[in-house]
């Protein structure tokens, strides 16, 4: 199978959309097409002239970043705040209305993927232009996040760009339920770290942005004696950073740099808390703790057991601050009573989530994309399924 990938050549701090195009070249042919991907030449000759190079393509896989009713100078402001592998680039109107043609022209074999995005803030605009760019879609699917909470989380509510509004995307997933690959994050192999719990240093760390429940509980866990605390002094220095207008986020090595401090915090830690926000969304946490070895304690979200996160099997399901003070205690004391389960939640991890799991999972639905069979997918206790088309399809 020969697939197109488009999008900007960018490196994120969450590595997932970075992993994308791995997971795809891990199973079919990969051709990566963008600013950053190919030479201005290219790009100048057109997106057409490029595809009859190669030979043709199957299908297309789109970031969002050409899918969405952006203009080449609201693209180019954000660009600013990621870093790229070689020199700084910008869209040129010329280049994105070429793209924009091509993916609508192609519409029923593009792929358009939201893993590098928060689904919960979208604007109904957007996720029309996402629609009438590709048929299918690479994300999470309905009931993904919860509103109830919505309105005392802060954190959510600075990602709200203009017209965004919170919820729409769970509309969308469920209107086009039957073209959605229902994938979430990727966790690259050298991710996965082994330690027993015994040898790590510290007893607990909180990973991650300051939502709500996170925050107070970094102030909570500061008054348990006896128990080891994880800090996260250079978090602190790149919001620092980024306050001042330094970007720190837009240089390569600045963003390797802050991976391998957060990825060190874990796998030093025997026990690393985590939630989805009071939107129960499951962020990439869920998936980067067990990885590293470590005993995840988190809330449970919207969909983690679904997706294979089984209290006292996987990880240990949190309702309150004083069961962390618990877990924390009993952990630095006895942390053999835990490895198991800390062992089981890697090892779930790695064969449903890892890279090597995507690959198959999105090739699986590929292949019936093209095939034009795909019915859509969904999660059961950790296991990915492909939908059978009903008698009527």
């Amino acid at each position: 199978m020969k697939i197109l990938f488009v999008s900007p050549n960018l490196v994120y701090i969450n590595p997932t959309q970075s992993l994308l195009p791995i997971a795809l070249g891990m199973k079919a042919d990969i051709f990566c097409y963008g600013n950053g991907y190919v030479s201005d030449e290219l790009l100048e000759q057109g997106i057409d002239r490029f595809v009859d190079a190669i030979g043709g393509v199957d299908l297309i896989v789109s970031s969002l970043y050409f899918a969405k009713d952006y203009t080449a100078e609201r693209i180019n402001a954000g660009l600013k705040n990621y870093a790229g592998y070689s020199k700084r680039f910008s869209v040129s109107d010329k280049v994105l209305a070429d793209i924009k043609g091509y993916l609508r022209r192609n519409r029923t074999r593009v792929v358009v993927s939201f893993l590098d995005s928060d689904i919960f803030a979208s604007s109904q605009q957007n996720l029309d232009s996402i629609s009438a760019h590709g048929k299918y879609y690479l994300g999470p699917g309905t009931g993904s996040f919860s509103l109830k909470g919505a309105s005392a989380e802060k954190y959510v509510h600075t990602k709200l760009k203009k017209g965004d509004v919170l919820g729409l995307y769970d509309n969308f997933a469920e209107d086009n339920k039957q073209y959605i690959i229902n994938l979430q994050h990727i966790v690259a192999d050298n991710e996965f770290f082994w330690q027993q719990l015994f040898l790590r240093p510290y007893d607990l760390t909180i990973p991650g942005s300051a939502y709500y429940r996170r925050a107070e509980l970094y102030k909570f866990v500061k008054s348990i004696s006896g128990v080891r605390v994880a800090r996260k002094s250079y978090e602190y220095l790149y919001k620092a950073a980024d306050r001042l207008g330094l970007r720190p986020y837009a240089n390569y090595y600045l963003v390797k740099l802050y991976n391998m401090a957060f990825q060190q915090r874990l796998v030093n830690s025997k026990m690393c808390v985590t939630d989805g926000g009071l939107i129960a969304f499951t962020v990439r946490k869920y998936f980067e703790i067990p990885a590293t070895g470590a005993l995840m304690a988190c809330w449970k979200t919207s969909n983690s057991a679904e997706l294979g996160f089984e209290d006292g099997i996987s990880c240990l399901e949190l309702d309150s601050f004083s069961q962390v003070r618990d877990y924390a205690m009993d952990v630095s004391k006895h942390p053999e009573k835990y490895q198991d389960i800390a062992t089981a939640g890697q090892r779930m991890v790695m064969n449903s989530h890892s890279l090597t799991a995507r690959s198959d999972q999105i090739y699986q639905s590929l292949q019936r994309i093209k095939q034009e069979t795909f019915s859509g997918s969904s999660w059961v206790t950790g296991k990915f399924h492909l939908l059978e088309p009903s008698k009527s399809e």
